[in-house]
């Protein structure tokens, strides 16, 4: 899902707070990473193995442009909230 422009501020800021100079764990890069945009997982129930698609976190992903290694952060954590949650909300 794509970013506005004004979220993706609030992503740099914050990462740029909390966690300053991020180093790759697979290769070492520690230079700009690639703000990739927002997804959300899907829960897994393990007693049946049933996918549950509706129940899910919400994240925002960012990937190092060396070696693609794949970090993901929660925007509710970070402040991002939905502007209208009916919108959001699957019924």
């Amino acid at each position: 899902m794509p970013i506005s422009n004004e979220t993706k501020e609030t992503i740099i800021n914050w990462l740029n707070q909390k966690c300053g100079v991020i180093r790759c764990f697979c290769c070492g890069h520690q230079k700009a990473w690639n703000l990739e945009g927002a997804a959300m997982t899907i829960n897994l129930d393990l007693d049946s193995f049933r996918i549950h698609y509706a129940d899910g976190i919400p994240q925002i992903t960012i990937c190092c442009p060396n070696c693609g290694y794949i970090m993901n952060f929660n925007p509710l954590v970070m402040g991002i909230k939905p502007t209208n949650i009916d919108e959001h909300n699957i019924s």
